[in-house]
């Protein structure tokens, strides 16, 4: 039979500062686990674990496969820190940086996860939500050479009769990522009454210089 388990503690410390006009939070965290050696990993087809890519929340998961085809085994420390500042009426700045560190054991997730080598890709994000009006922001950077190995930029505007969003995402030519590289894509919906909306939507490969996908009709 197959047995696996893992061991380990976390840990956060929240600082707040609510002098002048914003509440401010700074959290730093520290995640240290120990994961047992998979005996049967040789016999186990991966089937459910094929796309994995490191991001903030994937960054203090204990299982960081989204399945049991793949076993992370060994010792890892994963840290960071989470900053988040509030004013007025529900404005938000938030931000992140973190990163993970293998210790022992083998990588078993692919190149251009941002997991393969001993230290993972560093995580760097932010928003900014003003309300009808937010932007985010996440990159992850190569430890070793400073590479922007993804970018992925998320702006988007609401107000009662418009919606609009766009996207920007690229990845590293180097990581050998099926699709494409570079891309832009915009959703946007103008109301032009209580039960019709002009809706234009556009995704747009910018390697190829060719729209993949476009529409534009009523709703």
């Amino acid at each position: 039979g197959r047995v696996l388990g893992y061991a380990g503690a976390e840990l956060s410390w929240p600082l707040i500062n609510s002098t002048g006009p914003a509440d401010t939070i700074l959290e730093p965290m520290l995640q240290a686990l120990v994961a047992s050696d998979d005996s049967e990993s040789g016999r186990i087809i991966n089937e459910d674990s094929q796309t994995a890519e490191l991001d903030e929340t994937l960054l203090f998961e204990h299982n960081r496969a989204t399945g049991y085809d793949l076993w992370e085994e060994g010792a890892r420390l994963s840290y960071g820190l989470r900053s988040t500042t509030i004013w007025g009426a529900n404005n938000q700045l938030r931000g992140f940086i973190g990163q993970s560190r293998r210790l022992d054991g083998d990588p078993v997730f692919a190149a251009n996860s941002g997991l393969f080598e001993d230290e993972s890709d560093i995580i760097v994000a932010g928003e900014i939500d003003l309300g009808s009006f937010g932007v985010m922001a996440r990159t992850r950077v190569d430890a070793e050479d400073g590479t922007l190995n993804r970018i992925d930029v998320v702006a988007t505007y609401v107000s009662e009769r418009f919606f609009g969003r766009v996207r920007y995402f690229s990845f590293d030519d180097s990581l050998n990522r099926p699709g494409p590289s570079e891309e832009v894509q915009l959703l946007s919906r103008i109301g032009l009454t209580d039960h019709w909306s002009l809706v234009y939507n556009v995704q747009r490969d910018i390697d190829q210089e060719i729209n993949r996908r476009e529409q534009i009709g009523f709703r």
